[in-house]
């Protein structure tokens, strides 16, 4: 039996706050950070998992992309969105826009039909091996740091560390 991502949430969400509750019980001064507590650990199991719960109740209520270039313009339309706001200097409309973008992003990897969360962490790890190389790149030609050096600098180094 395959579990899908939405049962495995909620699996997660109902085990996490079941052993919250047995250890405020054995605990009750616990319950002071209770509010912090619940906020963290939703935070931590729930802003992927809704995106996946709402991707899912948007396609089958009928209202899911067709084709990979609309998901692609979308996400094209939240990038410009973004410059504007930049440009704007609309600090709470650019924090909106950028949640957009990454929404979309998210929107993307299900559409593709690939886990979020594992296509995230695939990313991050491969950017932290990218960011190794390029630090020990730097490092033996004899810098400590990048700091103050121009864009193209940075640009070269990083160009070396994807092609290693």
């Amino acid at each position: 039996m395959k579990i899908t991502q939405d049962v495995r949430y909620k699996i997660e969400h109902d085990l996490n706050l079941t052993l919250f509750l047995i250890y405020e019980k054995m605990n009750p001064s616990f319950a002071t950070i209770r509010p912090s507590f619940l906020c963290m650990m939703q935070k931590e199991n729930n802003v992927l998992n809704r995106i996946v719960e709402q991707e899912s109740a948007a396609k089958e209520f009928g209202f899911y992309w067709e084709r990979l270039d609309q998901l692609i313009e979308q996400i094209r339309s939240e990038c410009m969105e973004i410059e504007d706001a930049w440009e704007k200097q609309d600090l709470k409309h650019l924090q909106e826009e950028i949640g957009d973008l990454l929404q979309a992003a998210v929107s993307l990897a299900i559409f593709c039909r690939m886990d979020p969360q594992e296509t995230l962490q695939l990313s991050v790890e491969k950017f932290q091996k990218r960011y190794n190389k390029l630090v020990l790149l730097a490092q033996q030609d004899g810098l400590g740091n990048l700091k103050n050096k121009p864009f193209d600098v940075l640009l070269d180094y990083w160009k070396r560390a994807k092609g290693s």
